[in-house]
């Protein structure tokens, strides 16, 4: 049987959609018979109105106040509605203005373009600017007192010379480089600690200062049992202010500045009672202020060492602060002739408190 012979079709350019036959490409109709577009299915939903209704506009407030002009001078008034200087916190938000915590608006707040120039003008006044810098400033002055407060609970546990700048670290939540943008050493740790310290210090010695001159030896006793109740509150802090626990630390003059002032405030004391009666001119020298210092830092002493966890009023050394404070007196008293309506003379008991 004879083989059928087949004639060849003609092959298309695939590339141009030609073929060789014609070398035409087809038209545009024609492709769009072979490929009709495929029409999108309707979705369901309400038909939108012909002549829709413009939103409702409302004239920007401030304040509470129609705002259609800004004024910009050291304040920023707005139909008599005036933003805070620099000193006030001045926030931003979404579409607001917020002042000291409250919103700028009470019933609407600005939109947002009106933000946009407030802000704006803010901005070119240095009150946005000033805001933002006091708040890093709080970030970081609370993030400096989280850090001391974490020396302070590893001190108590490991020792007042065992800080640990990578415990620190550990306890904080932060690697420890970062630890280092906030205090460059473990001293600077133990002198950011020393002055807050001496400042606790000094403060709990203002509510007696006025009593000076009325009965100063009341007023110093006061004091004084006031001072020892603090140490034995706050042992690490005293053991850091009275004692030199940590090898190599010297208090910066800055961080000893409240020392000064702790031992200005003595004086003043001290020779308020001479100029009572109370005490002789030596009492208010430079010997007698350190041997009140040293009696007064050896009853605080002695209680830390022998018996820490006790309370003060049953410190077997802080019941000694009175009988402290009664020996100097006796030992400085006024001689006969010194001074006249002296209530202690020689070796007489002292004047009921």
């Amino acid at each position: 049987m004879a083989a059928t012979r087949r004639m060849p079709q003609p092959a298309k350019d695939l590339r141009a959609g030609r073929t060789p036959r014609t070398g035409r490409r087809p038209s545009l109709s024609t492709r769009r018979q072979r490929h009709p577009p495929q029409q999108p299915h309707p979705v369901p939903g309400p038909t939108p109105p012909t002549n829709p209704r413009p939103p409702e506009t409302r004239p920007p407030t401030l304040d509470g106040l129609p705002v259609t002009d800004l004024v910009v001078h050291r304040r920023v008034v707005t139909h008599g509605a005036v933003v805070p200087p620099a000193d006030a916190v001045v926030e931003e938000g979404e579409g607001q203005v917020v002042v000291d915590g409250r919103p700028a608006g009470s019933a609407s707040l600005p939109p947002r373009d009106l933000a946009d120039r407030v802000l704006t003008s803010l901005r070119l006044l240095g009150f946005v600017n000033g805001m933002r810098d006091g708040r890093r400033q709080r970030r970081r002055k609370e993030t400096v007192q989280e850090i001391l407060d974490t020396a302070l609970d590893v001190m108590a546990v490991e020792g007042v010379a065992a800080l640990s700048m990578a415990e620190v670290a550990r306890r904080v939540g932060v690697r420890p480089p970062s630890l280092y943008q906030y205090f460059p050493s473990k001293m600077a740790i133990y002198d950011a600690l020393f002055e807050h310290g001496m400042r606790e210090a000094v403060g709990v010695l203002e509510p007696y200062r006025a009593g000076l001159s009325e009965n100063p030896r009341r007023a110093i006793l006061a004091g004084q049992q006031a001072t020892v109740a603090w140490a034995v509150a706050n042992p690490v802090l005293a053991q850091l202010l009275y004692w030199r626990p940590v090898p190599g630390f010297e208090p910066t003059p800055q961080a000893f500045e409240p020392a000064v002032q702790q031992l200005e405030i003595l004086r003043a004391a001290l020779r308020a009672a001479v100029h009572a009666g109370q005490l002789s001119p030596a009492a208010a020298d430079e010997e007698g202020v350190a041997l009140y210092t040293a009696l007064m830092a050896g009853v605080i002493s002695q209680q830390l060492a022998n018996e820490p966890s006790a309370q003060t009023e049953d410190g077997r050394f802080t019941r000694l602060t009175r009988t402290a404070v009664d020996m100097f007196f006796r030992f400085y008293a006024q001689e006969e002739g010194e001074s006249d309506g002296s209530d202690l003379r020689g070796g007489c008991a002292p004047a009921a408190d």
